[in-house]
């Protein structure tokens, strides 16, 4: 719940600081002439600042979306895959979490664990095939 509390307070905290300087540079900076007739350089200008600083925080959340969905499937990965230092990796795969270096470690797992190791395997059991008792007594010819 806390980590979504943080994911929305990067979003909601970029829209509160900057729209109220968009209203303000509307003020300062008049979007017409005096005359009423072309749009100020001043204006266009400071939104266009502020468009970019959005368009990067959308880039920088949508990066860091990107490197929590790498991290859970990582840890799924740890989860389900039977190796030797399953253990350890378990570990620092949810230690990172809390210390905010999730992005490291599962990026360092894929290579050293995951790219290793290849695919699971599935070891679930195979369907045993029928026997001669279940399709009846034999025919004789």
């Amino acid at each position: 719940m806390e980590r979504v509390k943080k994911a929305l307070l990067k979003l909601v905290l970029p829209l509160g600081i900057f729209l109220p300087a968009l209203a303000s540079a509307r003020d300062i900076y008049p979007t017409t002439s005096p005359q009423g007739e072309v749009p100020t350089g001043g204006a266009a200008l400071g939104l266009g600042v502020i468009v970019l600083i959005f368009l990067i925080w959308l880039v920088v959340i949508a990066v860091g979306l990107f490197f929590l969905i790498l991290w859970i499937v990582m840890l799924v990965d740890c989860i389900k895959r039977d190796f030797p230092e399953r253990g350890m990796w378990l570990a620092i795969l949810i230690i990172s979490f809390f210390l905010g270096l999730s992005w490291l470690v599962a990026i360092i797992y894929y290579f050293v664990v995951k790219k290793k190791y290849g695919p699971i395997t599935s070891s679930a059991p195979q369907k045993p095939q029928e026997s001669q008792e279940t399709q009846g007594p034999p025919q004789q010819q």
